[in-house]
């Protein structure tokens, strides 16, 4: 499988990135305007804050899908016993959100969902 590279700012950018979603159900885009800042910001903040006993106050509601999910709470992959090794955070805008973290990954949201809207 030739899954293109695409250049967000090249001419014929859109071309090719529809041409190898038609073709292969992929693409990889570059020079596009997705901040490399925000999320160098949000992977520092958050890991501090999955290591931080912080974290706790944020463990996810049972019937519910919001929150902090520990490792403990991982899904185990198919025809295995062994529990996946990670932990995650459901955010949504109407959500909790921690507040030893700044807003760096709403704003990155906010930035792919309006990337995303122009690329469908």
């Amino acid at each position: 499988m030739n899954v293109a590279v695409v250049d967000y700012t090249a001419p014929d950018a859109a071309q090719r990135f529809t041409a190898s979603l038609r073709e292969t159900g992929f693409a990889v885009l570059v020079n596009h305007p997705l901040p490399m800042d925000l999320v160098r910001t949000t992977y520092q903040e958050w890991a501090e804050l999955f290591d931080s006993p912080a974290v706790e106050r944020y463990l996810v509601d049972p019937g519910g899908q919001v929150g902090w999910f520990p490792p403990t709470m991982a899904e185990t992959a198919k025809d295995s016993t062994v529990r996946d090794l990670k932990e995650f955070f459901h955010v949504y805008e109407w959500s909790v959100y921690p507040s030893e973290v700044s807003d760096a990954a709403m704003r990155y949201r906010a930035a792919a969902v309006e990337l995303a809207k122009e690329l469908l």
